[in-house]
């Protein structure tokens, strides 16, 4: 269950958002930002900063226009210093991009001024004020983070715990001055150095092992993937092998799932909302954002995503078979990819059996 966001007013209406982006991923960032500005106006100084991976110059235009057209500004810190240092240790891209692992060295990009900073991914939509996040009290704990639904088979191979719960690295709220306080980037680079693994799930994977004691658990609300809109609790729970004591209880879900404050859009099944082959119920709210009128990218053409034979095949049973046959469908299915991340980590990547 997710830990109840309550206000601490000690960080008040001065709120920074990160991004982390190259040009592959420029329209994302600039549609989440505009979304975020959108829903936030309220906010008396909103500072965004874009983790820049490479981003051109027509792309910092047109991401700066949307900023601008909110009053807002865009900081843009060049990373690829860092990149070098993270392939040092032995991280590997995602989807072609170094991106989404710039997380894991936060604190050094960023002055000791910066005593709390929210993370984003791109592939997200801001549906509604973030204050109450932004002032959450994570007591003595450096970064809050949403339980994700991954399978419970994972963190056995991985040599969790069984009641630990396994967060996404989608979004990051991050005590900045608690986690250079407990030196959390000479944790993480320590741990990448002695373990010389290629994580599956990459960044992602090395904060749930690596400073899992650190972590404050943050409503589902404030990180809803679309997966979650076609199923009840008990079918999330059926399908992932979760339970409520390693994932949310149903109140809760069941309230975010009415009113999400931030959507976020996995590569799954589903698609995504800038993919004609989409089959979410969010994409029409999405295209809002993607083609509103103050968007550079609004003209973005919509082609077909590139998801595999398998995820094919779910999508295709996922519309047309009744849910409850779906769902144990979805359980073996599920089961057995896991099984295959597992074993190919396990003999290519160099993760031993812990079982």
């Amino acid at each position: 269950m997710g830990n109840i966001v309550q206000e601490k007013k000690a960080y008040g209406d001065k709120i920074s958002v990160a991004y982390a982006s190259s040009d592959m991923y420029a329209f994302l960032a600039g549609t989440s930002i505009l979304s975020l500005c959108e829903n936030n106006k309220h906010i008396h100084e909103l500072n965004i900063y874009i983790l820049d991976v490479g981003i051109g110059i027509e792309n910092r235009i047109k991401l700066n226009q949307i900023s601008e057209f909110y009053g807002r500004k865009i900081e843009y810190i060049s990373v690829n210093n860092y990149i070098e240092k993270l392939k040092k240790y032995g991280m590997t891209e995602y989807n072609g991009s170094y991106a989404t692992c710039m997380k894991l060295l936060i604190t050094e990009y960023f002055s000791d001024e910066i005593e709390r900073l929210l993370y984003i991914d791109c592939d997200t939509m801001i549906r509604g004020p973030i204050d109450a996040l932004w002032n959450c009290d994570m007591g003595n704990k450096c970064l809050g983070m949403t339980i994700d639904c991954m399978n419970s088979k994972l963190k056995k191979g991985y040599g969790m715990l069984a009641n630990q719960k396994y967060c996404s690295g989608a979004l990051v709220l991050y005590d900045m001055k608690r986690y250079r306080q407990f030196d959390c980037t000479t944790k993480i680079i320590m741990f990448l150095r002695k373990n010389k693994i290629k994580f599956p799930f990459v960044e992602q994977d090395v904060l749930n092992m690596c400073l899992v004691d650190w972590i404050y658990i943050l409503p589902i609300k404030y990180n809803f993937i679309s997966l979650y809109e076609k199923f009840s609790i008990n079918e999330i729970y059926q399908m992932y092998n979760l339970d409520e004591e390693i994932f949310y209880n149903k109140k809760e879900y069941d309230n975010a799932k009415i009113n999400p404050i931030i959507v976020h859009f996995p590569s799954v099944y589903f698609s995504r909302p800038w993919y004609t082959d989409c089959i979410s119920g969010w994409t029409g709210e999405y295209d809002k954002y993607l083609y509103a009128p103050n968007n550079p990218y609004h003209n973005f053409a919509k082609g077909r995503s590139n998801m595999g034979f398998m995820s094919k095949v779910q999508q295709f049973l996922s519309i047309h078979l009744t849910r409850k046959f779906f769902v144990i469908l979805e359980k073996i299915a599920s089961n057995i990819n896991t099984s295959m991340v597992l074993k190919k980590a396990k003999k290519e990547i160099g993760i031993s059996d812990r079982n």
